[in-house]
């Protein structure tokens, strides 16, 4: 019975520290001194999950100047992952092509964190493929391909992708719905017998993610 006691003492009193240090990080990200507020994003990436606190301050940190502090603030808000639900809005507008250097790099951590945030983002992300902007189209298609099966409520949307006049948007698309799998599949056979040679062609790539036997790739063949 002691044993259990100073464990779960050891336990409440992790919490209490990390609780405290969460704290004093979301005021360094306020900080003036950009090297501050650096440090205080990563080290809320280290803490992850528990540092679900800082989400609002992490927010903003995507929009930091200092460029590491934007990395550091994506990542944190990663490793949050659910519970960083309420960044969603943000993320999804962060996929609009970055004025930031190191664009790629920027992309794939709004991608990242998106993912990791999970499920929830599904219909925030749906929303999303009908922007008038070519690259959250595509990163959201992304997103929802990393999501799998999760992702199925989405499959009839990422098929009107599958005729976009952006082939990136067409190919996350299609390649979502390859990843969603069999929820998807009645899309897929619909892209593959489309009248329409784009869409078609489209969705010929949604079959490489599928099983060789799969009723999309027996209709290909």
């Amino acid at each position: 019975m002691n044993t259990i006691k100073t464990v779960f003492a050891l336990f409440i009193s992790s919490l209490l520290v990390h609780a405290n240090e969460v704290d004093e990080f979301i005021k360094d990200l306020e900080s003036g001194d950009k090297a501050k507020r650096r440090e205080a994003a990563r080290s809320l990436s280290l803490i992850g999950a528990k540092a679900k606190a800082a989400v609002p301050a992490l927010i903003k940190g995507l929009d930091d100047d200092e460029e590491q502090v934007f990395f550091w603030s994506a990542t944190a808000l990663a490793k949050i992952g659910p519970d960083a639900i309420e960044a969603t809005p943000e993320l999804i507008k962060l996929l609009r092509r970055s004025k930031r250097r190191y664009k790629d790099q920027i992309h794939v951590r709004i991608v990242h964190a998106l993912t990791e945030i999970g499920p929830a983002v599904v219909p925030q992300l749906t929303k999303a493929l009908g922007s008038d902007d070519s690259f959250v189209r595509t990163g959201s298609a992304e997103v929802l391909g990393n999501l799998g099966s999760d992702s199925q409520a989405a499959a009839p949307h990422l098929f009107n992708l599958l005729a976009d006049e952006n082939e990136n948007v067409r190919t996350a698309a299609s390649t979502a719905l390859g990843q969603i799998g069999p929820p998807a599949y009645k899309q897929i056979i619909q892209g593959l017998t489309s009248e329409n040679n784009i869409v078609r062609s489209a969705a010929a790539n949604a079959v490489i993610w599928l099983p060789p036997a799969s009723s999309p790739a027996n209709k290909l063949a």
